[in-house]
């Protein structure tokens, strides 16, 4: 699809959500989240997997929230640019496991950690794809913005296939990069 057409795209998207004051159906999320205009990104890549974490606005995401004090984070996880997921589908063991740690215990697997030490779980964290054809696994975390804001916090991802205890780590200062940040909270 041409470049013109994608910003014609992502400006009526844009335009139908600001006059549409109800919430945001799956669809219309998902959407949103699939544009690369619509908030900062940063990416690490560390041996085999890639990881995109990119800011969002709250109130695109309703439902996430659990105040108005919140912010929302995805996280597009990839091994050898493939989804991490289906390519541990040959292995049933490791792919259950895989499926187990990144689905449905993430409050073991994202956390934060203030400059003080404070271990910060997420608010809620909700996987958007567990096993598909894209090339990426897709999670949603939703931290205090009290907490992503504070020079000194580092951010964790225990990465559920190889054992690897903190194979990611953002700082604070990775997080300054992202240019949506600040006047969206």
């Amino acid at each position: 699809m041409p470049r013109k057409n994608k910003l014609i795209i992502a400006i009526l998207f844009l335009l139908s959500i600001a006059c549409h004051n109800g919430p945001q159906s799956k669809k219309e999320m998902e959407a949103y989240l699939h544009l690369p205009e619509s908030g900062g990104r940063v990416k690490i890549t560390k041996g085999l997997y890639t990881v995109s974490m990119a800011y969002r606005p709250v109130e695109l995401l309703q439902g996430m929230e659990e105040s108005n004090e919140v912010a929302v984070f995805v996280l597009d996880i990839s091994q050898k640019g493939e989804n991490p997921v289906n390519f541990l589908a040959a292995d049933e063991a490791r792919f259950k496991k895989a499926i187990n740690q990144l689905s449905f215990n993430q409050g073991e697997t994202y956390y934060a950690v203030t400059a003080s030490g404070d271990r910060i779980m997420p608010l809620q964290t909700r996987m958007l794809r567990t096993f598909d054809y894209t090339d990426k696994s897709r999670v949603l975390i939703t931290y205090p913005s009290e907490v992503i804001t504070k020079p000194g916090t580092s951010f964790y991802f225990h990465s559920p296939f190889d054992g690897e205890q903190y194979l990611f780590k953002y700082q604070h200062k990775d997080l300054e990069k992202i240019k949506n940040l600040a006047q969206n909270l």
